[in-house]
């Protein structure tokens, strides 16, 4: 009973972990796009606002 109680809390436990590394994944797939956009906003508004 004891064995089968461990082995189900690790399974839960890896399971938690894949799902957590598959969002940080599409966390990053999504704001990449959003990031490299606003760097290259920042390099045409800045001249303007130098000026």
């Amino acid at each position: 009973m004891k064995i089968a109680d461990e082995t189900k809390t690790d399974f839960s436990i890896s399971g938690y972990s894949t799902f957590f590394q598959l969002r940080r994944t599409y966390q990053i797939i999504f704001l990449l796009p959003v990031l490299t956009g606003s760097l290259i906003l920042g390099r045409f508004i800045q001249p303007f606002t130098m000026v």
